[in-house]
């Protein structure tokens, strides 16, 4: 369920499932099943479009709603751009809300697709307007998230495994167009999922700000990347990127797999080296960056002319001398 679940994500967001919760769209679900129950002695197919409905209502409600909140926060940074004043909700995202480098998915628009036109494919095929091998295509998609889910253990990152499937999918989704408002719908929940990713992508932001009162939170989502993950920290990359000059020699204590690249200036004209087993510092470092799974001895840096300069709330500790 976790894999299925997070074919619904813009983004996998480690396995939250915040935008594929079923309570958003329970609802719309249920009153699309007794709308069904209504019509099914009349029109089947009226029947079957009810269900349609519903079961995109329920998997596209949770993203719409997070969307929503984004364009309320949208609409308070702009009044207050232009001097309004606006009281509206802090940030730049919603609370959980944060799009991770690592993991991706196919969202709303994907999903909204894969069951319109499956409708549509699987309808053809029984009147056999259509070769059944466009229904191989649709299914290839529930098929590999089974065996993904069986063969492999849980990891966000799984969804990259769905590629192939996903892309023998949108091969039959020009069949859609049939259905001017399915076709708009998808248009509609690309074009805002586009927009949303490419504005307020926090790990690799676009580097520019669409309004003025977001420019800070730009900035900021610069000392973000990895900080999530990886053991980072986005308190330590903002002081190695302000207060450490591009010519300088750094020395790093860190474990391994920590991602270590803001370490690093734009331009590559730092030196790095690394701090062996044994703990000593290279001579050569003016600066020295100690990750939280490390244990320096204090008193020994302090003697030999090591100042403590930033100590994060993750536990990073940056030194200089």
């Amino acid at each position: 369920m976790d894999v299925v679940a997070d074919l619904l994500e813009l983004s996998d967001v480690d396995n939250t499932a915040l935008l594929a919760s079923p309570l958003w769209g329970l609802g719309a679900l249920t009153v699309a099943l007794v709308v069904a129950l209504v019509l099914w002695r009349r029109s089947r197919v009226a029947a079957g479009v009810s269900v349609l409905v519903g079961a995109i209502a329920f998997l596209a409600a949770p993203m719409l709603v997070i969307w929503a909140q984004v364009a309320a926060r949208v609409v308070s940074h702009a009044a207050n751009a232009i001097g309004l004043d606006v009281a509206g909700p802090a940030g730049r995202l919603p609370e959980g809300f944060v799009e991770s480098p690592m993991h991706s998915s196919y969202g709303v628009a994907f999903v909204i697709l894969l069951f319109g036109a499956g409708v549509l494919v699987v309808a053809d095929v029984t009147r056999r307007r259509r070769s059944v091998a466009a229904l191989a295509a649709l299914c290839g998609v529930p098929v590999t998230l089974l065996a993904t889910a069986i063969v492999l253990g849980y990891d966000s990152q799984r969804m990259r495994y769905l590629v192939f499937a996903a892309a023998l999918a949108a091969a039959v989704f020009g069949i859609v167009l049939r259905v001017r408002a399915l076709a708009w719908a998808a248009v509609a929940a690309t074009v805002v999922s586009a927009t949303v990713s490419a504005v307020y992508f926090i790990p690799r932001p676009a580097g520019l700000a669409v309004l003025p009162g977001n420019r800070s939170s730009d900035m900021a989502a610069r000392w973000f990347v990895q900080a999530g993950g990886g053991g980072g920290d986005a308190a330590a990359f903002r002081f190695l990127e302000e207060r450490i000059s591009s010519d300088a020699t750094i020395a790093l204590d860190l474990v391994s797999n920590t991602y270590s690249y803001p370490a690093w200036d734009a331009h590559l004209r730092r030196t790095i080296v690394f701090v062996p087993q044994d703990g000593t510092v290279p001579d050569g470092a003016r600066w020295l960056v100690v990750g939280p799974s490390r244990i320096v001895d204090e008193a020994h840096l302090e003697e030999t002319g090591w100042q403590l300069q930033l100590e994060s709330p993750r536990g990073w500790r940056i030194y200089g001398r």
